[in-house]
């Protein structure tokens, strides 16, 4: 059977996870019981989907603009410029790792096409004097009738490669892009990510985050409810970045929830098997109990929203 485009990006996001392996005692193997084989099985089920229809779902920054214009943890963001004065993220909608964003001061002498507008936060909290901001982790499921959204308590916190200064213009200042540290040597990459379970503010930020994905959840909810729906797992990363009044401001929903295995042996050695521990995670506690019907237990997620829906028909393809 051949899969459609959204489905198979999805099934190479999981691939990538499950087929590549994990680590082990330093080394990479390939995780016991997990094939290609295995996981193209669930992919061709017909008892769930990887992936939510975009007119349920925020895919791209253009869309999120639309979903969260005015909510209090948006920051000011266009779709058109605006034409106005002051400091801007120009970012391309479909960009990725920081690719084509762009900082100005003022906007009378830019023009992008398909891209937002997101006017800059001036007073970041900071990190050791850096500018930092967290990714975290999140599933939406669709099982038993009801919409569920699961996170998982761990997440981290990617900071600057410059130290903080709001009168100096310079993307290693104001973008927390882990790839600056790929890129300078080895030895710097251990300074550029730091776990969120050991961060000071940990408590106060994941309550706050708890509250904004629970109205997520809802504005999910309410685009879906009464349409025809069908078993399905959705897994993200959401970027937040916090200011010095501890508010906590959306950023973007990445179409990866992280790093990719690929990319894992670039991770400093503390982080190595954190992605794939989530993954693992996902597919041991969500999809396979949704693939044999049985009751889902979660160990290792907080469960923070849960709605039944109202449906047509259920629907299985």
């Amino acid at each position: 059977m051949k899969l459609s485009r959204e489905k198979r990006l999805r099934f190479g996001i999981w691939n990538d996870y499950f087929v590549s392996g994990s680590l082990v005692d330093g080394e990479w193997k390939m995780r016991e019981g997990y094939t290609e084989e295995k996981i193209n099985n669930f992919f061709q089920s017909t008892k769930y989907r990887t992936y939510l229809d975009e007119k349920f779902y925020p895919k791209y920054k253009k869309d999120q603009c639309d979903w969260f214009s005015g909510k209090y943890y948006y920051p000011e963001t266009y779709k058109k410029n605006p034409m106005l004065d002051g400091e801007w993220f120009v970012k391309p909608t479909r960009g990725t790792n920081g690719d084509g964003v762009i900082l100005t001061k003022g906007l009378t002498k830019v023009n992008v096409r398909d891209a937002i507008y997101q006017r800059h936060i001036k007073n970041p909290l900071l990190y050791n004097g850096r500018k930092q901001d967290f990714r975290f982790f999140v599933v939406l499921q669709i099982y038993g009738g009801y919409l569920r959204t699961f996170i998982y308590p761990e997440a981290f916190i990617r900071l600057s490669f410059k130290p903080f200064n709001n009168s100096a213009w310079d993307e290693k200042i104001h973008l927390t892009n882990y790839e600056f540290y790929v890129k300078e040597s080895f030895e710097s990459r251990e300074k550029g990510l730091v776990k969120f379970s050991e961060y000071e503010h940990r408590d106060l930020f994941y309550k706050k985050f708890v509250k904004i994905m629970q109205d997520f959840s809802q504005e999910v909810f309410n685009r879906m409810n009464g349409y025809n729906q069908r078993n399905l797992i959705h897994v993200f990363g959401l970027d937040m970045i916090p200011d010095e009044d501890f508010n906590l401001w959306w950023l973007e929903i990445n179409e990866g929830p992280g790093p990719t295995s690929g990319a894992i042996p670039r991770l400093p050695s503390f982080f190595k098997s954190y992605p794939l521990d989530f993954m693992h995670s996902v597919f041991d506690e969500l999809l396979i109990p949704m693939k044999s019907d049985t009751h889902i237990r979660t160990n290792n997620f907080d469960l923070i929203y849960e709605k039944e829906l109202k449906y047509n028909k259920w629907i299985f393809v």
